[in-house]
C-alpha cells in the first residue's frame, strides 16, 4: 500500500531540494572563483598551492580536495590548478644561486632536503638530477655547504629485501632500465645496488633483484650451484695452463664437474664476463685467437641436424652457432674449393 505524501511534507522536501541546487550553484561558481584565482597568481600544482597557502584569501578553503569532494566537484589537482602554460613555466636558478639558496636554509644532509617540501618553484626538488642534467653538479656536500661524508654519511639505506621490494614494484625488464633512471630514485635506495649489498654480503643478481629472467632462463636459476665462481673457474684455467681459446676447446671434453664447458656463455648470463684475456689473466694479443674450424664434411654434418631449408635461417641463428662453426661457410669453404651450394650444404630439399 502506497503511503500518502501530505502537502506540508511535499513542500518540505521541494524546498529541500531548491536550497540544494542553489548550495550546488553556488558551490560551482565558488569553485571556478578559485580556479580564475590560482590562473592569475601563477599556482598551477598541488606544491604552488601550499607554497602560497598563508597568502590566499581567509574565505578559500584550506584543504580545496576535501571541501569540493564533499560537493561532488572535486577531479584533481590537475584539473583544479590547470597546467602551467609553457610561457610561464617558472626557470630553475642557476647552480650558483641555488646554491646560495640552500646554504640560507643551514640543511646538513640530502635526506633532509629531500623531506622539505615548501621550496620556491625555481628550485628543484632534485637538484641532484637537474643540475646533473645541466653539467653543473659536484655533490650534496658541495651543494648544502658540509664535506660529503657528512652530506651523505646520515642517509640510513634501505635493506636488501626492502630495495628488492622496491625494484620489484618497478617492473623493469633489464638491468640498463635501472640504470637509466636510478637518480629519479628516493635516496634511500642506492644507486649501484649490486656494489653497495654485495659488500653487506646479500647481493644475489640482478634477476631476483628486478624479478626478471635473463637469457630466457628463471631468476631462482642463476647462478647454478653446481657450478663454480667467475674466480674459482678462472684460477683453474690458470693454474692448468689454458692460456687462450684454443686451449680451452680442445680440454674442454676433460673439465672436472663444477667448471662450465662454455664459461663465455654461462658468465655472460650472470653479467660476470669481461672477455677471454680477463679469464685468462692475459694481455690482448694483436693476433686474433681463433677457434680451428671444423673441416667442410664436418660442419655439413652439423648443419644437417639443424634440418633448415633456407640460407636465412642460417643467417638468423648465426649468432648461436659454436666458435669452431664458421658463420659464412659459403665463403669459408669457398676457399679451400669445397663449397657445393646452399642446397646441397643444408641437405635441402627446397
Amino acid at each position: 500500500m502506497k503511503r500518502r505524501i501530505n502537502l506540508d511534507e511535499f513542500k518540505l522536501k521541494k524546498e529541500i531540494n531548491e536550497k540544494k541546487k542553489i548550495l550546488n550553484k553556488n558551490s560551482i561558481k565558488f569553485y571556478n572563483e578559485i580556479r580564475k584565482y590560482l590562473k592569475d597568481n601563477n599556482i598551477y600544482s598541488f606544491r604552488d598551492w601550499e607554497i602560497n597557502k598563508k597568502k590566499l584569501p581567509e574565505r578559500f578553503p584550506k584543504a580545496p580536495d576535501q571541501y569540493f569532494t564533499s560537493r561532488g566537484l572535486w577531479k584533481g589537482w590537475n584539473t583544479f590548478t590547470g597546467k602551467r602554460p609553457k610561457g610561464k613555466r617558472d626557470a630553475f636558478l642557476s647552480y650558483e644561486d641555488a646554491r646560495k639558496y640552500a646554504l640560507s636554509l643551514k640543511i646538513n644532509t640530502a635526506r633532509q632536503w629531500l623531506s622539505k617540501k615548501d621550496f620556491p618553484t625555481n628550485i628543484p626538488l632534485r637538484p641532484d638530477i637537474h643540475y646533473r642534467k645541466t653539467g653543473d653538479w659536484v655533490s650534496w656536500g658541495n651543494f648544502l655547504g658540509v664535506r660529503d661524508e657528512i652530506a651523505s654519511s646520515k642517509i640510513v639505506y634501505a635493506s636488501y629485501l626492502e630495495a628488492k621490494k622496491f625494484a620489484h614494484n618497478l617492473k623493469f625488464k633489464y638491468k640498463s632500465d635501472w640504470n637509466k633512471n636510478k637518480y629519479r630514485f628516493p635516496v634511500n635506495i642506492p644507486k649501484i645496488p649490486n656494489t653497495f649489498y654485495k659488500k653487506r654480503g646479500e647481493w644475489e643478481n640482478w634477476g631476483k633483484f628486478l624479478n626478471i629472467s635473463i637469457m630466457g632462463r628463471t631468476p631462482s636459476s642463476f647462478p647454478n650451484p653446481s657450478m663454480k665462481s667467475y674466480a674459482e673457474v678462472s684460477k683453474y684455467a690458470r693454474e692448468n695452463n689454458l692460456k687462450n681459446v684454443v686451449d680451452w676447446e680442445v680440454n674442454k671434453k676433460n673439465l672436472p664437474s663444477g667448471i662450465p664447458k662454455d664459461p663465455k656463455q654461462y658468465f655472460t648470463r650472470l653479467n660476470q664476463w669481461y672477455g677471454w684475456p680477463k679469464f685468462f689473466n692475459t694481455s690482448y694479443i694483436n693476433k686474433r685467437i681463433e677457434v680451428p674450424f671444423l673441416s667442410y664434411k664436418d660442419t655439413k654434418e652439423f648443419a644437417k641436424k639443424l634440418r633448415f631449408n633456407f640460407r636465412d635461417e642460417w643467417v638468423k641463428n648465426v649468432k648461436n652457432l659454436p666458435s669452431n662453426i664458421p658463420s659464412s661457410p659459403d665463403i669459408y669453404y669457398s676457399k679451400t674449393n669445397e663449397w657445393e651450394g646452399w642446397k646441397i650444404f643444408l641437405n635441402s630439399d627446397e
